[in-house]
């Protein structure tokens, strides 16, 4: 009998040690998005634009635009928004030569997640300057330029409703990320009552990133659009992003089939895929 219930006693823990294995893998309980002031990151923004006119075969491309850019987002402190609502300031900043454009967010760390609350001046890029002479429709939005579509996507800031200058508000504050951090979590970012369309974040799985000889392990994590509201995830945008311990180390953005537009509101005959990279090329974590 002692054999026997040591024998039980050795299967139990070993069971309970393939499960912390396997939690471990799944789940990090412990994390929360490190916005210790003085954190800084500092990437290499990717953004390349392909035109083709044969709906057929869209890699036949006629031709390419490509573009990059350096970006930096620096934790500079605690800030009281409304008098009372204590959030953590980040900065980020994107520089082209002499041309410096900056935006501002306003974050909290609660126990169920990361939350953005406002923001001033949310996707200022930099836009090489022949992409300005185009209109483009979207899903049928039409938007001046690529930034634009950057803003309606990452911010759901209807058009014209935000200027550089101003600080719009979340009301209610959306969740950019849900903790615990597990696999296969799925939550919603947006909906219709905050914004044009509805957004979920999913946590997809775990993989390693190779960045500057250093190995990291990072969670997969998706945005799901409904732009055209027929109830179906589209498979035509896909924005995701890594993120370890040492908080956002790559995004991916790719939208497919954009449609070229004249200044006179006319098809050019042309469409655009794009592919936008940020990468990480240097941090500082407190």
């Amino acid at each position: 009998m002692k054999y026997a219930k040591l024998s039980i006693l050795i299967l139990l823990t070993m069971i309970r040690a393939c499960l912390l294995d396997i939690n471990g893998d799944d789940e990090d309980t412990g994390f929360i998005y490190p916005l210790q002031t003085g954190n800084v990151w500092k990437y290499e923004r990717r953004l390349s634009f392909y035109f083709y006119t044969d709906t057929t075969d869209s890699k036949q491309y006629l031709d390419s635009l490509l573009y990059s850019s350096e970006i930096t987002n620096a934790v500079t402190g605690r800030t009281i928004l409304r008098d009372t609502v204590e959030t953590i300031e980040m900065i980020g900043t994107e520089q082209d030569g002499p041309h410096t454009f900056t935006s501002v967010q306003y974050y909290q760390n609660r126990t169920d997640g990361l939350y953005l609350l406002a923001y001033h001046s949310a996707g200022n890029m930099i836009l090489p300057k022949t992409t300005a002479k185009k209109r483009i429709r979207f899903k049928d939005t039409y938007f001046d330029n690529y930034n634009q579509i950057l803003d309606y996507i990452q911010a759901c800031i209807p058009i014209g409703k935000v200027v550089s200058d101003s600080l719009y508000f979340e009301d209610p504050p959306v969740k950019v990320l849900s903790y615990p951090l597990r696999i296969g979590e799925q939550w919603t970012y947006r909906n219709t009552t905050q914004g044009p369309f509805h957004i979920d974040r999913k946590i997809e799985g775990k993989e390693t990133l190779r960045i500057n000889n250093t190995s990291y392990d990072c969670y997969k994590i998706r945005s799901l659009y409904d732009l055209d509201h027929d109830g179906q995830w589209d498979e035509d945008i896909r924005l995701t992003d890594f993120i370890s311990q040492e908080g956002l180390l790559q995004r991916t953005i790719t939208i497919l089939g954009l449609t070229e537009i004249s200044t006179q509101l006319e098809e050019t005959g042309r469409l655009i895929d794009t592919y936008e990279h940020y990468i990480l090329t240097d941090l500082t974590i407190q």
